[in-house]
């Protein structure tokens, strides 16, 4: 610990992860634009190099318009196993040489609490550069370093000379520092919150900290107190450093330009609950919950499932694609779907008055998730699903398995 500090909390945050991985791996586009889509055919940026967002490309634009800011952009699929396996590496790095209090953040993000360690760093400057410099040398990536007294402080400290930067805000000054930040670049404030608080002068943290607590309370509960301590460079929130059980699951895709008809629809509807029956089962869990959004060029529509218990069965999911497509109001393009399934659980509490068909596998299924699970994702598929074989494989996210915290027997975390 360092004197008159006290917490010290670090966020380290890769930089262009996806991108700067593929170019570590071929050389011989490194220092080149680079767009990372989803699969071969993806038409949104995921994310970019460094070269490629001196032109404007970022992410989440569509892979049309980023070529005309920069026609000699490269393109490449995701490869999540491959980013996986980065990310492993790089919070085990992080743990095994700094701290054991690590929180896994994202797939390339992680918070560590240096708090309670004893180290032989001098200054909280000289261990970011550590800290940097071993992501460096061990998996030859580059990353930003931020630190400062609370996550939320650091990790705007990360982001605030990218790429390869360090900055340390000090706790006694944070305030200061933060005052004229925009609200919105902290962490977890999204545009419904910036608009709230824009209405009472809230635009940057120094005139969010003018806003009564008690107003912030009555809006978001205890959640507002947070923010407003966010505001003032305190946030209260500690580092996890376990394994959180997942309460959601889902997939989303960016449809390719000329989805305008159900055929097409229900084809990657179809396509998007057999990816999550699959992921479901392979846990296993199990859900009573699951959501439909579809989203035009103009509006959106979500849909509900309640089921009286819970299932993972992709033919209980495909049935409700076939009776809700047909009554989906196509008007324009469909440009995005996303199928979540809510409130999970990992067992089953069977009632023997109700249909056993929602949480019983049949032996077809059976089989074909135990295939899937040995040989991998979409080995055995639906026939009718075959001819979306290379869009379906190519948006496969990356396994949860990446995130974790301390060693947990019985769990799957990322030290197993």
């Amino acid at each position: 610990m360092f004197s008159d500090w006290p917490r010290c909390i670090v966020c380290v945050d890769m930089n262009a992860f996806f991108a700067s991985v593929e170019q570590l791996l071929h050389p011989d586009i490194r220092g080149k634009p680079l767009a990372i889509t989803n699969g071969h055919h993806g038409s949104c940026i995921i994310t970019s190099s460094y070269a490629a967002r001196a032109y404007g490309v970022k992410t989440g634009m569509p892979l049309s318009h980023a070529r005309l800011l920069c026609p000699h952009l490269i393109q490449m699929p995701a490869r999540g196993s491959v980013y996986e396996t980065y990310s492993k590496q790089l919070m085990r790095l992080l743990h095994d040489r700094f701290t054991p209090d690590i929180e896994v953040f994202s797939v390339d993000e992680a918070f560590l609490d240096m708090s309670r360690v004893y180290h032989r760093y001098r200054t909280p400057r000289i261990l970011a550069h550590a800290i940097r410099d071993a992501v460096c040398q061990q998996l030859s990536l580059p990353c930003s370093v931020g630190i400062s007294g609370d996550k939320t402080t650091a990790k705007y400290a990360a982001k605030c000379h990218k790429p390869m930067g360090v900055t340390v805000i000090e706790p006694m000054v944070a305030e200061r520092i933060l005052a004229p930040v925009a609200v919105s670049e902290l962490c977890g404030i999204g545009p419904r919150t910036t608009r709230y608080l824009s209405q009472f002068g809230g635009v940057n943290c120094g005139s969010v900290r003018r806003i009564p607590v008690s107003m912030l309370r009555k809006k978001f509960g205890i959640k507002g107190q947070r923010l407003w301590l966010m505001c003032a460079g305190r946030d209260p929130d500690c580092v996890r450093a376990y394994l959180k059980p997942a309460q959601t699951m889902g997939h989303s895709k960016i449809l390719p330009p000329g989805v305008n008809s159900a055929a097409r629809l229900m084809a990657y509807l179809d396509a998007m609950v057999f990816k999550l029956a699959y992921r479901m089962q392979l846990q296993p869990y199990y859900a009573p919950e699951f959501f439909c959004k579809i989203a035009f060029a103009q509006g959106a529509v979500a849909y509900q499932l309640n089921l009286p218990q819970p299932t993972n069965q992709y033919a209980v999911l495909s049935q409700w694609m076939k009776a809700l497509v047909p009554h989906v109001p196509i008007r324009s393009m469909v440009r995005r779907v996303q199928i979540n399934a809510a409130s999970l659980t990992q067992c089953v509490q069977r009632d023997l008055l109700e249909d056993e068909y929602l949480s019983s596998q049949s032996p077809v299924d059976q089989l074909v998730a135990h295939v899937n699970a040995r040989f991998g994702r979409s080995t055995i598929m639906p026939a009718r699903l075959t001819h979306l074989l290379e869009r379906i494989q190519s948006t496969n996210v990356i396994s949860p398995s990446w995130k974790g915290g301390v060693p947990n027997p019985g769990r799957q975390t990322i030290w197993d």
